[in-house]
C-alpha cells in the first residue's frame, strides 16, 4: 500500500495522478477495515485517532483536530487535536475562521474545502454532520496548497470524514441511550425506595391499628353488655303490661333495636378478631374433639338466624371420621361465619352442613361444607371474596347488610389452622363453601 507523505511529490503529470489514485483507491478499499475498526471503540478518542490514522494515509497534515458543538452555547469547542501541543494555535485559527464566517460557509457545503492561510499553509475543513444534525468541524492544516492536490485525494478524505460521522452519531445516540437508561434506573431505584418506605410506613400503621384495636377489645364490648343488659331488663317489664296497655306496642321496637344493636356487635366484634387475627394475637390450640356434637351446637346457635328468611337448615355426614383433633374454637368461627353468610344470601331455600372425606395429594382430608341454594356468586368475584371489608359488588353490598369480613376471617383461620378454603358457586344456583382439613 503506498502512503503519500508529501502531497508536493505529486505532480500533475500522467505518472503522478495515476500513483496518486492508486493510493487512493488503496485507502478507499481498506474502508471497510476503517469502518470494522470505528465500530469496535466504545471512545470517542479511539474514533477520532481511527479518522486520524486514515486521513494521514491520503495526505500527510502538519496538524490534525476534531471540534465539537457545544449544545449549551452551541460554540465549537476543541475535542481532539495532534499533536497535542498544537491545540493553541489551533485554537486561535478557529477562532478567526469563525470570526470570519468560513466555519458557517464550510458547514453549508457538506464537503471539504480547502482555505489559504499565511506563509503556505491550506486549511482543510469538512462538517461532521449526521441526520441528527451537525455534531463538529474536521480541521487539517498543510504545508503545501490546495492547487498542488488531486481533487481525488480531497474525495476520499471526504469519505474517511463522513464514515467517522456516521460512527460519532451511532457513539452519540449511544450515550444518549446510556444516560438515559442510567437517569431510568437511578428514577426506578428511587421511586422504589420510596414504594418500599410507603409500604413499611403502611406495614407499621396496620400493625399498630390491628394492635390498637385487639387491645381494645374489652372496652369496645363493655358498652354493648350494658346495653343488652338494659335491653333485657325493659323486654322483662314489658312482657308483664297486658295488650291494652300503651307501653304494650314498645315490645315490637324493642325486638327491632335488639337486633340492630346485635348486628352492630356482631360487626364490632368482627372487626376486633380480624385486629387480632392481624397482629398474631391469636394462636392455635390443637386439641382433640367431636365435630358432630360442635356441628349440631352450631346448627342450634343458627336457628333463628335461620328463620329470618324462611330457610332450612340440615347436617349431614358422610365421614365415619367423627373425632378429629385440631382447634376447636377457631373451627367453629370459622363454620360460624358461612353460616352466616348462607343464611344472609339465601331466601326460602336450604342450607345444608355437610360432613365427609376427600383425596388430597393421595392423602385423606376431613372435609366440612356449607351449602346453600342462594343467590350465588360470579366467577370474577370468587377470589376477591376473602379480601377484607369486601362483598361480590357494591349492589349486593347495598341490599345486603354486613362489613364482607366473615370470608376474609374465615380464610385467615383456615391458613392458621393448616386447612384450605375451596369456594365454588354460580349465580341463581347457590354455593359451597369447604374446609379442607388435613388428617
Amino acid at each position: 500500500m503506498t502512503h503519500p507523505s508529501d502531497i508536493d511529490k505529486y505532480d500533475n503529470s500522467a505518472d503522478g495522478k495515476y500513483e496518486w489514485a492508486l493510493s487512493a483507491l488503496d485507502v478507499l478499499a481498506s474502508m471497510r477495515t476503517f469502518q470494522d475498526i470505528v465500530n469496535k471503540q466504545s471512545a470517542k478518542d479511539e474514533l477520532y485517532l481511527a479518522a486520524r490514522i486514515f486521513v494521514n494515509q491520503l495526505i500527510s497534515m502538519d496538524c490534525v483536530a476534531f471540534m465539537e458543538i457545544n449544545s449549551d452555547d452551541m460554540s465549537f469547542v476543541l475535542a481532539d487535536c495532534f499533536p497535542e501541543e498544537q491545540d493553541v494555535y489551533i485554537q486561535e485559527i478557529i477562532d478567526d475562521q469563525i470570526e470570519k464566517g468560513n466555519f458557517a460557509w464550510a458547514i453549508q457545503q457538506n464537503k471539504i474545502v480547502s482555505i489559504a492561510l499565511q506563509k503556505d499553509k491550506s486549511l482543510l475543513l469538512h462538517a461532521l454532520v449526521t441526520p441528527l444534525g451537525v455534531k463538529g468541524m474536521f480541521v487539517g492544516i498543510l504545508d503545501s496548497t490546495i492547487e498542488n492536490m488531486q481533487g481525488i485525494a480531497l474525495d476520499t478524505v471526504s469519505v474517511v470524514i463522513q464514515n467517522l460521522s456516521s460512527s460519532l452519531d451511532t457513539y452519540f445516540s449511544k450515550q444518549l441511550v446510556n444516560n438515559y437508561n442510567q437517569q431510568l434506573e437511578v428514577t426506578i431505584k428511587y421511586r422504589t425506595r420510596e414504594l418500599e418506605e410507603a409500604k413499611k410506613l403502611a406495614e407499621a400503621a396496620n400493625v399498630a391499628k390491628s394492635e390498637f384495636l385487639a387491645s381494645m377489645s374489652h372496652e369496645l364490648n363493655t358498652p354493648f353488655n350494658i346495653i343488652f343488659g338494659y335491653l333485657d331488663l325493659m323486654m322483662e317489664d314489658l312482657e308483664l303490661v297486658s295488650k291494652d296497655d300503651a307501653r304494650f306496642s314498645m315490645i315490637e321496637d324493642l325486638k327491632k333495636i335488639t337486633t340492630a344493636t346485635k348486628s352492630l356487635n356482631k360487626m364490632v366484634s368482627n372487626i376486633v378478631y380480624l385486629a387480632k387475627l392481624e397482629s398474631g394475637r391469636i394462636k392455635p390450640n390443637s386439641t382433640a374433639f367431636l365435630v358432630k356434637e360442635m356441628l349440631q351446637k352450631l346448627a342450634q346457635s343458627h336457628k333463628d338466624n335461620v328463620k329470618i328468611n324462611k330457610n332450612v337448615l340440615n347436617v349431614n355426614f358422610r365421614s365415619e371420621q367423627l373425632l378429629i383433633e385440631n382447634d376447636q374454637q377457631l373451627i367453629e368461627k370459622a363454620i360460624d361465619n358461612l353460616l352466616d353468610n348462607a343464611c344472609k344470601f339465601t331466601k326460602n331455600g336450604t342450607i345444608e352442613i355437610l360432613v365427609s372425606n376427600r383425596e388430597v395429594n393421595e392423602k385423606i382430608a376431613f372435609v366440612i361444607s356449607v351449602i346453600d341454594t342462594g343467590i350465588g356468586i360470579e366467577d370474577d368475584n370468587l377470589k376477591m371474596l376473602c379480601s377484607s371489608f369486601t362483598q361480590a359488588d357494591g349492589s349486593e353490598q347495598r341490599r345486603f347488610e354486613g362489613l364482607g369480613l366473615g370470608l376474609a376471617i374465615t380464610n385467615r383461620l383456615c391458613h392458621l389452622i393448616g386447612a384450605t378454603l375451596e369456594l365454588k358457586s354460580k349465580p341463581g344456583e347457590g354455593a359451597n363453601f369447604s374446609i379442607i382439613l388435613p388428617l
